[in-house]
């Protein structure tokens, strides 16, 4: 813009010839638009047509070449100085790391280690508790093959089974640590048959007999028979979540004078994870509450086995749909009263009450 000190007097327009010549410049100076001027803005625009005529008549030599070459090159000079001015402007640029930038990203990475952690926890739990179901169904193979083999009778150690599965149940209790391999297994449950049977004798006409201690008893070393016999794999009695060398799978304990078969009648647990309330009472802790889940899982769940060979992940131990018609935890064997006892110091009656031990 021109400084109004810089002008030359008379050479500016006035209001009058701006506005016309505005209009003319909109209307491309054609003259045959005048007539939409005021009668007293006519002869003014007539007048500046003249002059641009007079313009456009007045004689101009043609550029020289020279005046178009020095144009061009001033024009590409100037192209060259923006493009070095944005090269030196890229080059000294240098990224700066700032302390909300810093504080910015660790939240974004607490954020979504809050979100990925859980995702993976209960991913690894399913997988662990697919892995312990297919260890079961292989488990439910073995038992049946070995029922079909053996008269529908399910696994019991020699020498154990007139004690453990007859009228009287001799269970000594034992500080015995629990067994890691089927073979320390079968050798514990041998001297547990040896000590059943030095209780069993009978003295002045009557027969001693111990009242049994479920949580001292490694019932579990029963199913170390399908192992021995080649029945099945030593990984299928072990869930992959329990803590190693501690039994994982509990085993369904018969009634007293029942022939603890598979063909049962009604739709039975034949295996479980791990009884809770056993592991409680093995490591000595206060027994508060019997409904709670498998340590197995976190005490988030446990899978049963039952009779038929299905499979079923439960989240309570309590059996609302057991064959005795009463509610029924898995965990507890029920005394001669009727009511399940904690203590586990009982052999279920009922032959439709389900008691799991390992």
């Amino acid at each position: 813009m021109t400084d109004p000190a810089d002008e030359v007097p008379g050479t500016e327009l006035s209001a009058a010839d701006a506005r016309i010549l505005d209009f003319l410049a909109e209307h491309g100076f054609d003259a045959s638009r005048i007539d939409q001027l005021p009668a007293d803005d006519r002869p003014r625009a007539l007048a500046i047509i003249r002059q641009m005529d007079v313009l456009d008549r007045y004689p101009v030599d043609p550029p020289h070449e020279s005046i178009v070459d020095a144009t061009l090159a001033r024009i590409d000079r100037h192209d060259e100085q923006r493009a070095a001015a944005m090269r030196i402007g890229a080059t000294r640029w240098r990224p700066r790391i700032r302390l909300a930038d810093v504080v910015g990203i660790a939240a974004l990475l607490l954020v979504a280690t809050g979100v990925a952690l859980p995702m993976l926890t209960q991913l690894r739990a399913q997988s662990l508790s697919a892995v312990c179901a297919s260890n079961l169904r292989s488990l439910g193979g073995a038992l049946a093959h070995y029922a079909n083999e053996n008269g529908g009778a399910m696994p019991a150690m020699a020498g154990i089974g007139g004690g453990l599965f007859g009228d009287s149940t001799p269970v000594p209790p034992t500080a015995t640590a629990p067994a890691t391999t089927p073979q320390q297994a079968m050798r514990q449950a041998a001297e547990r048959a040896a000590m059943i049977r030095a209780l069993n004798a009978v003295r002045g006409g009557v027969t001693v007999t111990v009242i049994p201690n479920w949580g001292t008893f490694q019932h579990s070393a029963n199913l170390a028979l399908l192992v021995s016999k080649g029945y099945a794999d030593v990984h299928a009695l072990r869930c992959p979540g329990c803590a190693a060398g501690a039994a994982c799978f509990a085993y369904r304990v018969p009634a007293q004078g029942a022939r603890f078969q598979l063909d049962t009648p009604h739709r039975m647990v034949v295996v479980s994870d791990a009884n809770p309330v056993i592991e409680l009472r093995r490591n000595g802790q206060k027994i508060d509450r019997s409904v709670l889940s498998s340590r197995n899982h976190g005490e988030s769940g446990q899978n049963l086995l039952f009779c038929d060979a299905a499979v079923e992940w439960r989240t309570s131990p309590i059996l609302t749909d057991s064959p005795s018609k009463v509610i029924d935890n898995i965990w507890l064997p029920r005394g001669d009263d009727g009511t399940e006892r904690a203590d586990l110091r009982v052999r279920p009656k009922d032959p439709n009450d389900t008691f799991v031990a390992q």
